[in-house]
C-alpha cells in the first residue's frame, strides 16, 4: 500500500503540472472562441495523466556528470546524491517496515478515498430511489414523479430523465443536450474522472480539473444545441435553463449529468458564433500541443557507452567484479530500456527469490545505506577507482554507511521495496559519475 501511495503522489505531481498548463491554454482558447469540446478533451487528458504512469519520452540535454547521481528507478529521473533522503551516520539502517507516520499517512489517504466513493454510491442509490416511478416515453426519455430537472443517469446503460409538462419547443433543445452527453460518452468519463479525484482527493488541482471537465462538458453540449437550433428555439432553450435554475430541483449525485451554471451558459449560447477558420486552426494546434505536453515524460538524453569506450584500467578492474546475486533467475530488464514505462533504464534488474543474498561486486566503502521512496532499501559502494555500484530494492540491509566491505561480502537480501513490480536486484555501475552498462563488468549467464 505504501508503494501505491508513492505512485499516487508522483502521478499527482505530474497531473498538477499538466493542469496548470491546460488552465492557461484553455484561457487562450476561450479568447479565440474555440469549440469548448477542445477544452473538455484537455481537462480529460489532465485527469487521465493522473492515473497513467507512462508517457511520451522526451529527450533532455544531459547535465554535466556529478561525483555521484542517484537515478530514480521508477521514473528514471536524474537526482543528485543530496536529493536522496539523507540520514546521519549514526542513524540505524532503514528497514522495509513503514514508519508510524507513513502508516498514518496511508490510513488517512485510504479513509479520504473510501469516504468519497461511499458518498457517490449512497447518493446514486438515493437518486435512483427518488426517480423509481419514472416511466419511458415514446421519445425515449424517462419522466414521472420525482423528476424535476433534466439529467442523465447510468454508466453502462445511460437513461435520460426529463421533467414532465415541458413545452415542446423547450424540450427539443433539452433532449438534444442530454443526447449529446451520451454521444460524447460523458456518462462514462464523468464516473472515471470522479474516481481519479477519489484517488487524488488531497490535491486541489485534481478537483479543479474535475470541475472544469464538468463545466466544459456542459458547454460543449450547449454548443451542439446552439449549432442545430434556430435562433428562436435557442431563446426557448435558454429560458428553460433559467427556469430550472430558479425552481427547486433534485440534488444530483456526483456521477449524474445535469444542469448547472445557468448564467454563464445562457450568455454563451446567446452569443454563440462559429469561430473563424484561422482561429479554429490555431485552436487545434494549441490543443494538440498541450495534449501532447500533458503526456510528455522527460528522459535524460545521452549516448550509451560501448564496451570499446571503457578505459583499459576499468577493463582490468572489471575482471575482479563478481556477480552481485549468484543465484538469480534471469535478467528481467537490461541497461538502456525499460519495458514497464518505456523510458531509459540505467542499470540491470536481476530477478531472484526474496531473501537471496546480495553481494558486493568488488571491495570498497559503503557511502550510502538507507531507504528511498523509489529505490526502496539501497546501498552504494565506492570502489575508489572511479567506479561506484548501486544495489536497490533490497529487502534487508546488512551494512552501514562508512563500512569497508570486501568483494562478495553480503550487503543485504533481494526484495521488492520501493517502486518495483517484483523481487529483484536493480544494479547500477557508474564510471566517474557516468552510467555504464553493468554487463561490461559482469559475466552474466543470461
Amino acid at each position: 500500500m505504501t508503494h501505491l501511495l508513492e505512485i499516487i503522489f508522483f502521478l499527482s505531481l505530474k497531473g498538477s503540472i499538466a493542469a496548470l498548463g491546460v488552465w492557461l491554454v484553455c484561457g487562450l482558447l476561450h479568447r479565440l472562441h474555440a469549440p469548448r469540446q477542445l477544452c473538455r478533451i484537455l481537462w480529460l487528458a489532465v485527469l487521465i495523466r493522473m492515473v497513467c504512469p507512462v508517457g511520451i519520452p522526451v529527450s533532455l540535454p544531459q547535465a554535466s556528470p556529478a561525483p555521484l547521481q542517484e537515478v530514480v528507478h521508477w521514473e528514471e529521473t536524474a537526482l543528485s546524491e543530496e536529493a536522496v533522503f539523507s540520514v546521519q551516520p549514526d542513524t540505524p539502517v532503514s528497514s522495509s517496515v513503514p514508519s508510524l507516520g507513513t502508516q498514518l499517512l496511508v490510513l488517512g489517504w485510504c479513509a479520504g478515498a473510501a469516504g468519497l466513493m461511499l458518498h457517490a454510491l449512497t447518493s446514486s442509490r438515493k437518486l435512483k430511489k427518488q426517480v423509481a416511478l419514472a416511466y419511458r416515453t415514446q421519445e425515449g426519455f424517462y419522466t414521472g414523479e420525482g423528476v424535476t430537472t433534466p439529467f442523465v443517469l447510468g454508466t453502462f446503460a445511460p437513461k435520460i430523465y426529463l421533467p414532465g409538462g415541458l413545452d415542446p419547443r423547450q424540450r427539443e433543445g433539452i433532449l438534444l443536450h442530454e443526447q449529446t452527453h451520451i454521444r460524447q460518452l460523458d456518462h462514462f468519463f464523468k464516473p472515471f474522472c470522479y474516481l481519479v479525484v477519489c484517488l487524488h482527493w488531497f490535491n486541489p488541482l485534481a478537483w479543479l480539473a474535475y470541475r472544469q471537465f464538468s463545466l466544459e462538458s456542459e458547454a460543449a453540449c450547449d454548443e451542439a444545441v446552439a449549432a442545430r437550433l434556430e435562433p428562436s428555439l435557442r431563446k426557448d432553450y435558454c429560458q428553460s435553463l433559467v427556469d430550472f435554475a430558479l425552481s427547486p430541483s433534485l440534488t444530483l449525485q456526483p456521477l449524474a449529468l445535469g444542469q448547472s451554471n445557468a448564467k454563464a451558459r445562457v450568455t454563451a449560447i446567446l452569443g454563440y458564433k462559429k469561430p473563424a477558420v484561422w482561429a479554429l486552426v490555431l485552436s487545434l494546434a494549441l490543443a494538440l500541443g498541450m495534449g501532447l505536453a500533458c503526456f510528455a515524460q522527460p528522459v535524460e538524453g545521452q549516448s550509451l557507452p560501448s564496451k570499446a569506450s571503457v578505459p583499459e584500467t576499468a577493463r582490468e578492474e572489471a575482471s575482479v567484479f563478481s556477480l552481485p546475486v549468484e543465484e538469480y533467475n534471469y535478467v528481467s530488464c537490461r541497461f538502456g530500456s525499460n519495458p514497464d514505462n518505456f523510458s531509459y533504464h540505467k542499470g540491470i534488474d536481476l530477478a531472484a527469490d526474496q531473501g537471496t543474498p546480495v553481494l558486493a561486486a568488488a571491495s570498497g566503502v559503503v557511502t550510502t545505506a538507507q531507504n528511498h521512496w523509489s529505490y526502496g532499501n539501497y546501498v552504494i559502494v565506492d570502489h575508489g577507482n572511479g567506479l561506484t555500484t548501486l544495489y536497490a530494492h533490497l529487502d534487508t540491509l546488512t551494512v552501514e554507511e562508512g563500512e569497508t566491505v570486501t568483494a562478495a561480502q553480503q550487503l543485504g537480501t533481494v526484495g521488492r521495496t520501493g517502486n518495483v513490480t517484483g523481487n529483484c536486484l536493480h544494479f547500477e555501475v557508474r564510471e566517474n559519475g557516468t552510467v555504464t552498462d553493468p554487463e561490461t563488468y559482469l559475466n552474466l549467464e543470461s
